[in-house]
């Protein structure tokens, strides 16, 4: 535990914050544009598409629900329809909240709360896909084959309206018991046959535990999470869009494409899933390429003008999300280990340093912690170790694991 009111974890992550010069709250004239917005969505030709049933799923907490669907089984294949949120309805380009959403890039979490991309009013409230609510959205429908393969794509803008907020867990007992409808039930066929398609094309998907951080009695802790495999199945509806987006957009000529660098031998990858549409501030871009060029349009002026900058952006933006992310489990696994130096544990080497296999990271099973270990000679890669805890601060140096 971190303590009865975690005050100093609190502390530390306020400290976090400081030295990252982020932001805490939306300048007035942002959340004035974003309320205006709020209240008169840009519709410009926005087709009526209310009447497919869609649903959304995500984590049972979520309020910023950026992608809903809808699965048909058609003659000689099915038929996937995905709504991803319009966010440019809401964003009136070079207007403060565009300005605003450049400099933040995509939403930050913290253990105590997170910084959005957009202010709640949109996030949570106009532009996410609620249950019951008419919403904009870029409306995918792609037709695939008896073996999951793409045959034919459609992107238009729409009107859209979810009828149920649906959880991963909640998805998965329905499927399992085989009380789930056909179009929630086709997730595991479209999503099993994708999956197969990605092993075809030399893809794969690991589905292994994810450390996250848990709320508990006023502090913080940390456990290991199993992914249900409808997690893995909606991954693969939100990847075939994506692919098509990618498609259209090397097609055309014009787009931003984002590319994974080659893992380093003896890396341990961390697979995450895509953020979407009111995460991230590039794929507000991506979504206007893509209907302009099904549309067979020019993209609008002020897309073309933010293309040369975006890369960047969205560089920083990953570095920064990727410090904050990697910054705060330091700092809970600290903060739980804090009263326990010179402790030992049963662990495991997950990764050694290729240029000094003495130094490496070790997966502590109970509490669940992954975290660096330094030795006096080459640590046994994938094999089980017993080591001791060296270091436990909230401070720069955080956790330290060596040999017991």
């Amino acid at each position: 535990m971190t303590g009865a009111d975690g005050a100093p974890l609190r502390a530390a992550l306020h400290a976090l914050r400081t030295r990252l010069d982020l932001p805490t709250g939306f300048p007035p004239a942002v959340l004035a544009e974003a309320g205006e917005a709020a209240r008169a969505p840009h519709l410009p030709g926005h087709q009526d598409a209310t009447g497919l049933p869609m649903f959304t799923i995500d984590p049972p907490d979520s309020t910023d629900l950026d992608q809903a669907m809808y699965l048909e089984r058609r003659p000689h294949g099915y038929r996937v329809h995905y709504a991803v949120a319009d966010v440019a309805a809401f964003v009136r380009p070079g207007g403060a909240l565009d300005t605003e959403a450049h400099r933040r890039v995509t939403t930050l979490y913290f253990p105590d709360g997170r910084i959005p991309l957009h202010p709640p009013v949109l996030s949570e409230g106009a532009a996410s896909l609620l249950p019951g609510e008419t919403r904009p959205a870029a409306l995918w429908r792609i037709d695939l084959d008896t073996e999951g393969r793409t045959v034919a794509t459609e992107l238009r803008r729409a009107l859209v309206r979810s009828r149920a907020k649906l959880d991963y867990a909640g998805v998965q007992r329905r499927i399992d018991a085989g009380s789930a409808e056909e179009p929630l039930a086709l997730l595991r066929t479209i999503g099993l046959l994708r999956e197969q398609q990605e092993t075809a094309r030399g893809g794969i998907s690991l589905d292994v535990p994810e450390q996250e951080i848990v709320e508990r009695d006023g502090g913080y802790g940390l456990g290991y999470r199993a992914p249900v495999a409808a997690e893995g199945w909606n991954a693969q509806i939100s990847l075939l869009t994506g692919m098509a987006a990618a498609g259209i957009m090397r097609d055309s000529g014009t787009g931003i494409l984002r590319t994974l660098p080659v893992a380093p031998d003896g890396a341990v990858a961390r697979l995450r899933r895509s953020a979407d549409a009111l995460r991230r501030l590039v794929d507000r871009y991506a979504a206007e390429l893509c209907l302009a060029a099904t549309a067979g349009q020019e993209p609008p002026e002020w897309v073309l003008r933010a293309l040369d900058a975006l890369p960047k952006e969205m560089a920083e933006g990953t570095r920064r999300a990727n410090t904050v992310e990697r910054e705060c489990v330091d700092l809970v696994e600290a903060a739980l280990l804090g009263d326990r130096t010179g402790q030992t544990f049963d662990a495991y080497v997950i990764d050694v340093e290729d240029d000094d296999p003495a130094v490496g990271t070790v997966h502590v099973e109970d509490p669940a912690i992954v975290a660096r270990i330094e030795s006096g000679s080459p640590l046994p890669l994938g094999e089980r170790l017993r080591v001791r805890l060296a270091r436990a601060d909230l401070g720069p140096s955080k956790v330290l694991f060596v040999p017991a």
